[in-house]
């Protein structure tokens, strides 16, 4: 198995080349769909990184972590490569649960605006 990670990860938002490290192993596709019984759709989606295409949850950690033993790199740094990019940073967490409170704040307003309007007309 690889252990190269600085191959295999140059910066959060860098492109490997697993289809290059697949056929440097000499592994075709068809050979890892006959193995690993994971449709060649995901598999190239895994090797294009557009993870947006995996059916979600478990199984894109799964189809993962098969392909990376299938073209022999290192699971846990494949992994986190993907988690890396599917994953916001937590400073955008942060600012998205603030904007939320504020939103939420703007909403209750206008429902007591809108409350005390009714009240007033209805006197």
């Amino acid at each position: 198995m690889r252990s190269d990670v600085e191959h295999l990860v140059r910066g959060a938002k860098s492109h490997l080349n697993l289809a290059g490290a697949r056929l440097e192993k000499g592994v075709t596709l068809e050979e890892i769909v006959q193995s690993t019984r994971i449709a060649g759709h995901f598999l190239e989606a895994i090797e294009t990184e557009d993870f947006g295409q995996l059916p979600g949850g478990v199984y894109n950690t799964s189809y993962i972590r098969q392909y990376a033993r299938a073209i022999g790199y290192d699971e846990t740094a494949l992994l986190d490569h993907y988690r890396s990019q599917i994953e916001p940073p937590k400073e955008a967490q942060a600012v998205a649960a603030s904007s939320l409170f504020r939103v939420d704040e703007a909403l209750r307003n206008v429902f007591q605006f809108v409350t005390a309007r009714r009240r007033h007309y209805t006197a």
